[in-house]
């Protein structure tokens, strides 16, 4: 495993990061490819989902064109939280991203909220956490409210990793 190679990938707020590490952890390559973010009235802060696989495939693509690329033994991939996709059976996006910053559905996470007690938040999180305008939930019940054809539409929400 002495040539070993490790890929690890970070779909984040601002940009793809991805770094390629050798076997004793040291930084063989670096990938960073940023995107924008765009804000608008209402609390809305989106993101194109497709600029995120745009980034992922291209780092992909870097590392794979080096000569020892074929001693990647695994990849790691993590991403932002709490930025949902609207997805449809095929998994195209249906709407922009909502970013973790966005904060449209903050009258559902309130109303929401209100209806949980502190049991039922440790039995489902295991903390007493709350429903804000970031969870999927109030999204969910956001976009049900504002549009039922594209809430319709929807096979999944995703996370940027997903």
């Amino acid at each position: 495993m002495k040539n070993s190679l490790l890929i690890g990938i970070d779909v984040g707020t601002t940009a793809v990061k991805a770094t390629l590490f050798n076997g004793s952890g040291q930084i063989v390559s670096h990938y960073n490819q940023p995107y924008s973010i765009q804000r608008s009235a209402g609390s809305r802060v989106e993101q194109n989902p497709i600029d995120w696989m745009r980034g992922v495939l291209a780092a992909l693509k870097q590392f794979h064109e080096r000569e020892d690329s074929a001693n990647v033994r695994a990849i790691g991939l993590t991403s932002q939280v709490n930025t949902h996709v609207f997805v449809d059976q095929k998994g195209e996006a249906l709407t922009p991203a909502m970013v973790w910053q966005d904060g449209r559905a903050s009258t559902q996470a309130r109303l929401l909220d209100a209806e949980l007690s502190d049991d039922q938040r440790m039995a489902w999180w295991g903390a007493p956490l709350p429903i804000d305008a970031s969870h999927a939930l109030s999204r969910m019940q956001w976009l049900f409210e504002e549009d039922s054809n594209m809430w319709d539409a929807t096979h999944h929400v995703l996370l940027p990793k997903d």
